[in-house]
């Protein structure tokens, strides 16, 4: 059917007619021509449809201002001539990789592609030795598009670190507005010019021939960051005053349409000027809801664009962990609009764990569905309006914190515009009520910062002790300066009931559910490491022979002889003694107790057993070489045996075979180093003081610990020893309270290094409020920790014991703690087990041989009498220590005022300083611990030991 044409209509459109042939163009796109007297107006309906007009009462104004702009609504492709960009490498490395190969039909449709992409003089045939691979992709044959893989050219080519711009600020922009535009750029990579020394780069192969681009293509890794900057500086002047701009995408928006259609005109304008052009089929004009990133964007709401969520809605159910963190990809981008997101998503989080295994239960079935239908029914959220005063609900449980930022609607009500919620650490769950309030508070205001920042805005919590803590926050450390934070901003606080908040108080609890590892892994970790350690072997299995018995003594414990008393039988010493028994006329020490033959000493008046020769090697494996036995030196394995035994060769042997150890040569590391002066800081009791220190990490083992946590006690000298997976200042705590703490009480001192996890606030704030005081070692000085020492023989051991093994190392730490506790100290003279108990640990050896009904009888000693001895023995051997120091090494000594250089730690090239400074001494702690200041620097100051400084 013909259509009939009025003059407002040819005016306004800018139709012209060429009646001799027939046919009729628009001034906007004279290129093309239609039929006048056929079809006319359905070719009219086509133009409407080609531009998405929102209001009917805008479609004449619009047409009008497109037909001001055919250079920028055309099919030809935009080219900017005032402006291209330099590629830069990293390196001269050539990027050079075959063609992939292509199947007939989809080599037709790439030459289709190629010869498209020159007629728009985009690409160019190119004889670069620089070359990447192409290939098509896209669902529908005929519209495949070309790709480029330039993964090894982005690796040799320096980014551009240009913001690109946060879709949820750019939202805050729209509020108020009531008509929308959308400009989308053709190809927008593609008009932008590349420099000629560039082009080469950018050269691909296909299998008929290889081409270079003249203009920016897509998927190189600057390609995002070139484009935001080149439309930033085109439309900068207008950007966030009508124009909003992200990658190719252009939105023009207005509060009436008269400023709209003039904010087109300068949109265009500048297009045009810049010779960029426009894809004719996605733009809109005058709408009052768009569709922009994904949103439906409005006057005052923002909602999630149905289309976006087709996929969403019919995701099938995930059949593995990476489908379910493909699922909840999807869904977390839209978790602004979905309250209580993290709680709906919990039970799927849950098996993302690394420990976790994946078993698609009920709860995730009811998750998986919730979050589809959320998702297909979000709740609209308001657009910002930073001419209101805000609303911040926040509130904090036990094990979280939630906030909600709203704002007055029109209607008089509070509207969202946001939620936010997150589970605490396991740090911040120690925290008293006030810390998780005030915490609360500083996470949400830095979440919502942007928002907040401009005007005074309520701040509604349920906790009353807040207000309080806003008043004295200058007397509460690191809660003072939260609430430093807090006062930054300009508020009013609002307290309300805890039913009464009821949106943050809900968000606050998503996580109370206790999260527990998967039975099913630790059952196989379980076993893992029974298969790493080994069953042991039955007793009847045990050779009698003494070789036998001295292979099998550190697997399997103590050797089953036929007894003690057969074996002293058999030994020509003690037989020998035993005959001078009768003989009353002879003090020599020598009794018997139920047929067993003991030895006093008259200086030590300590019972030992007389220990056969034949048992020398045995013994010796047991105490020396086994996990009770440590490795220890000459000196701790010699008062472990004698301790015990006595035979008049014995300690000869023991010294012979200690040195002749080659676990012990090959493993252990030289003792001596020069310290400085000796000082002494001796406590009186047990856990007067407590020496900590981390050891680490290592090898992981079968039960995934990585670190030793070591603790000594400074006057017993008792060392608890605990595996532990990670170090943090939590796991820390954890296992000073269930070690130390809870069954030996709390200490009065704790000494440490300057490690992060025990200097920081967690660590500071617990011990505070234990009443512990924390000491630490003057920095790169670990010699004044007692624990290094400890350390050392630790590793030792471990290295001794586990070498072959090494998953192993944590398998048997009970052993290894009571053989480090149950050895003679030098310093005291007695164990560390003796000493704090008062009593000796029970070994194999006393429960097979019955050793403790042989004792029995023996008078002990009071606590104050071990005490007394053992402090004095202290003294004794620091004064010995004391003595031995100045021959080892001349000591030097510093004046106050005196230029000094410091070493500096941590140098790894050999061309590295050794020493900064000059450094003048400022005060002088001791004799080996001083404070210096830069003598340039005078900010800079420090507190440094002796061996550290030497005389500028």
């Amino acid at each position: 059917q013909n259509g009939i044409l009025g003059a407002n209509f040819i005016k306004n459109t800018g139709l012209l007619i060429d009646l001799k042939n027939n046919k009729c163009k628009f001034e906007f796109n004279p290129s093309k021509s239609v039929d006048l007297l056929q079809n006319t107006c359905n070719n009219m309906l086509n133009v409407n449809h080609c531009y998405k007009i929102g209001c009917s009462e805008s479609t004449q104004q619009v047409l009008k201002i497109i037909g001001e702009f055919p250079e920028v609504f055309t099919d030809r492709l935009g080219n900017t001539l005032d402006y291209e960009y330099k590629i830069k490498l990293k390196d001269d490395g050539i990027v050079k990789l075959r063609p992939y190969p292509l199947n007939p039909i989809k080599m037709a449709r790439m030459k289709e592609v190629i010869n498209e992409l020159m007629d728009q003089q985009v690409i160019e045939p190119s004889l670069s030795e620089y070359s990447s691979p192409a290939f098509l992709v896209g669902k529908e044959p005929g519209k495949e598009r070309l790709v480029i893989n330039y993964k090894q050219l982005n690796d040799k080519i320096e980014a551009v670190n240009y913001p690109i711009g946060d879709l949820h600020s750019l939202y805050q922009h729209l509020h108020g507005n009531r008509y929308f535009s959308v400009i989308d750029l053709s190809k927008a990579y593609n008009q932008i010019r590349i420099a000629a020394e560039s082009q080469t780069l950018t050269t691909f192969s296909v299998p008929f021939g290889s081409y270079k681009f003249k203009r920016l293509p897509f998927g190189l890794l600057v390609g995002s960051g070139v484009l935001s900057a080149y439309l930033d500086s085109v439309l900068g002047h207008l950007k966030f005053k009508c124009v909003l701009t992200y990658l190719d995408d252009i939105i023009v928006y207005s509060n009436n349409l008269e400023d709209h259609y003039k904010h087109l005109r300068e949109v265009l304008s500048c297009l045009k000027n810049h010779n960029l052009t426009a894809n004719v089929e996605k733009v809109k004009f005058c709408f009052k809801e768009i569709n922009f990133l994904g949103h439906l964007v409005s006057e005052n709401s923002l909602k999630i664009d149905p289309d976006r969520t087709v996929n969403i809605q019919q995701s099938r159910r995930p059949k593995n962990k990476k489908d379910i963190a493909r699922f909840i990809g999807m869904t977390s981008y839209f978790s602004k609009f979905i309250e209580n997101f993290a709680k709906i998503a919990a039970p799927l989080n849950a098996m993302r764990k690394k420990c976790a295994i994946f078993r698609w239960t009920e709860e995730c079935e009811q998750a998986f569905q919730t979050l589809k239908k959320c998702i297909s029914n979000p709740p609209v959220l308001a657009i910002p309006d930073f001419n209101k005063e805000f609303t911040l609900q926040c509130d904090a449980s036990n094990q979280a914190l939630g906030a909600c930022l709203l704002q007055e609607s029109d209607n008089g009500g509070l509207k969202p515009v946001s939620y936010y919620s997150r589970k605490f650490t396991e740090t911040e769950e120690k925290l008293s009520t006030y810390h998780k309030e005030a915490l609360a508070v500083v996470c949400s205001i830095n979440k919502f910062r942007e928002f907040l920042e401009v005007r005074r805005f309520h701040l509604v919590t349920d906790n009353s002790a807040l207000s309080w803590v806003l008043c004295n926050h200058n007397k509460l450390g690191k809660l003072g300066r939260w609430v430093e934070t807090i006062l930054s901003l300009p508020f009013t606080v609002k307290h309300v009931k805890g039913q009464d908040n009821v949106t943050a108080d809900y968000l606050s609890r998503l996580f109370t559910e206790t999260e527990e590892v998967d039975g099913d892994v630790l059952r196989k970790v379980a076993e893992h490491a029974n298969s790493e350690i080994g069953d042991g072997v039955p007793d009847e299995k045990l050779c009698v022979d003494n070789k036998a018995m001295i292979n099998n003594v550190n697997s399997f414990g103590p050797f089953l002889s036929k007894d003690l008393e057969t074996e002293q039988s058999r030994d020509e010493y003690v037989t020998t003694q035993k005959s001078h028994l009768s003989d009353k006329n002879k003090n020599s020490g020598f009794w018997l107790n139920k047929n067993i033959l003991f030895y006093t000493s008259l200086r030590s008046k300590t019972p030992k057993i007389v220990l056969p020769e034949s048992m020398f090697e045995t013994v010796f494996e047991y105490f020396h070489s086994g996990p009770s036995g440590g490795h220890f030196g000459v000196n701790k394995t010699l008062k472990k045996i004698t301790g015990t035994f006595y035979h008049p060769e014995l300690c000869d042997f023991i010294k012979l075979r200690v040195k002749k150890c080659t676990v012990c040569l090959s493993s252990k590391p030289s003792n001596w180093r020069d310290r400085g002066n000796l000082h002494s800081n001796i406590s009186t009791r047990p856990l007067q003081k407590l020496y900590i220190d981390i050891f680490g990490p290592l090898p992981k083992s079968s039960g995934l610990n990585e670190y030793i946590l070591i603790m000594v006690d400074d006057f017993s000298k008792y060392n608890w020893i605990v595996p532990l997976r990670k170090v943090t200042s939590g796991t820390v705590l954890k296992a000073l309270e269930e070690n130390v703490f809870k069954l030996f009480g709390l200490p009065e001192q704790i000494v440490s290094d300057n490690a992060t996890y025990f200097t920081s606030e967690e660590f500071r704030t617990k011990l505070f409020q234990w009443g512990v005081k924390l000491l630490t070692t003057i920095p790169y000085n670990p010699q004044g920790n007692k624990s290094e020492r400890y350390l050392r023989n630790l590793n030792a051991i471990l290295t001794c014991l586990y070498h072959d093994k090494k998953r192993a190392w944590d398998s048997e730490f009970c052993k290894i703690q009571q053989a480090i506790n149950s050895c003679v100290n030098d310093s005291t003279g007695q164990s560390a087990y003796s000493l704090l108990f008062n009593y000796m640990p029970n070994n194999e050896l006393d429960l097979k041989w019955n050793l403790k009904v042989l004792f029995e009888d023996v008078v002990k000693e009071s606590n104050c009498e071990r005490y007394a001895e053992a402090l004095k023995q202290v003294n004794k051997q620091f004064v010995r220590n004391a003595k031995m120091r100045p021959y080892c090494r001349n000591h030097r000594s510093f004046k106050v005022n005196q230029e000094v250089f410091c070493r500096i730690p941590g140098h790894k090239n050999k061309l590295d300083r050794k020493y900064d400074g000059p450094y003048r001494i400022a005060i002088i702690v001791s004799e080996n611990s001083f404070i210096i200041q830069h003598t340039e620097n005078l900010n800079l100051i420090k507190r440094v030991h002796l061996q550290d400084l030497k005389p500028a």
